[in-house]
């Protein structure tokens, strides 16, 4: 199926890039500080999970203190629930560190990959306002989607499972948009039709999003190296899409890095 093996052709061929063609080298220094934004961010997620549960806790059970097993139960659920739009931001903010480097990463895999380059030149500041803006958007469509899902949690026992079930897919798709988007602006796509595009993929993209989330769960490793393996296989997911979309289907490549 093509929604599971373009992305895993993606993340394939983004490695032999990083490593057998040293592209590493161009992205150090947003590697380092996403390193820091990663550790931050850990950081700010347990204390915002912890503040969350005390002040849900205080509303709806009041100073009545709850068995120590149904905390647990209860403080996991609420985490769970909050885990896919801060998900979304970090990947969004991620992204935004590597903005400046995206044009020149970018510009090497079109030349690996398919033999031209869109030349753009762009100030600091056009480097991330495009990622600025599609982590807005992003974030801003998964805070809509965790509302909904807690709206659903209101059904009895189905809803919460249910809200959870509908929630993992979206979050995940959501925040590969963001890796995904760079090549789509490079390729003169608009933020809307950039979307669009994307999402007429969604299942592949949230298979790429996922891919990207499993090297990132690598104990250490993964945290650092995790958005840098999505950055490189963003910009490939990105020519496939943009292949499928302006290219006959007869003509379009199979895969990605064929020649």
């Amino acid at each position: 199926m093509k929604c599971i093996r373009h992305p895993i052709a993606a993340y394939r061929r983004a490695h032999q890039l990083l490593w057998k063609m040293q592209f590493w080298k161009i992205l150090v220094w947003p590697v380092l500080i996403s390193i820091a934004l990663t550790v931050l961010l850990f950081v700010g997620y347990l204390a915002m999970g912890n503040w969350l549960f005390s002040e849900v806790e205080a509303f709806f059970f009041g100073e009545e203190q709850l068995p120590a097993w149904l905390r647990a139960i209860f403080w996991l659920l609420l985490v769970v629930q909050f885990s896919g739009p801060l998900y979304v931001a970090f990947r969004g903010l991620v992204l935004i560190c590597y903005g400046p480097f995206l044009d020149t990463l970018s510009t090497k895999i079109e030349r690996a990959e398919q033999g031209k380059v869109m030349e753009t030149e762009r100030t600091l500041w056009e480097s991330i306002q495009r990622p600025l803006l599609m982590f807005i958007w992003t974030f801003s469509a998964s805070i809509g989607v965790l509302l909904a899902s807690v709206a659903l949690g209101f059904m009895p026992l189905v809803g919460v499972l249910l809200g959870m079930v509908i929630q993992f897919p979206i979050q995940m798709f959501l925040s590969g948009v963001s890796y995904i988007d760079p090549y789509m602006d490079r390729a003169g796509y608009t933020p809307r039709e950039s979307f669009r595009a994307i999402r007429q993929h969604f299942a592949g993209s949230a298979i790429f999003a996922m891919l990207g989330l499993l090297i990132q769960a690598i104990p250490v490793v993964g945290w650092f190296v995790g958005p840098t393996y999505s950055v490189v296989a963003g910009v490939l997911y990105g020519i496939r899409i943009d292949n499928d979309n302006t290219a006959a289907p007869a003509t379009a490549p199979e895969t990605i890095g064929e020649k």
